[in-house]
């Protein structure tokens, strides 16, 4: 969440866009479908980067809320189940059979 806006992973819908300024009355600001499954939002910037499980990494240009846009991505050896970005790098958790791995 940043300036009392909710970034969300949604499954098979996407990553939602949520303004919770008002908690009794959270509205949605827009969102992007990602192509299987939305796993896991990490936002640095004006983007933000998505696990979309057997997709890979999605990053998202969310400076603009009711109109995302798709930047890129990297596919991975498994599938994305977590993120987090530490400066310049987005780092992946992978699901590969059993075992999750870092890349």
């Amino acid at each position: 969440m940043r300036d009392s806006v909710a970034y969300v992973a949604d499954g098979e819908t996407g990553l939602q866009i949520i303004d919770v300024s008002n908690p009794a009355g959270p509205v949605r600001l827009g969102g992007y479908d990602t192509s299987v499954s939305a796993r896991a939002v990490a936002v640095a910037g004006t983007n933000a980067y998505v696990a979309d499980d057997s997709a890979g990494l999605q990053i998202i240009d969310v400076s603009n809320p009711a109109r995302p846009v798709r930047l890129g991505g990297c596919d991975v050896n498994g599938w994305a189940r977590a993120v987090a970005v530490a400066g310049t790098n987005a780092y992946v958790g992978v699901l590969q059979g059993r075992c999750i791995s870092l890349m």
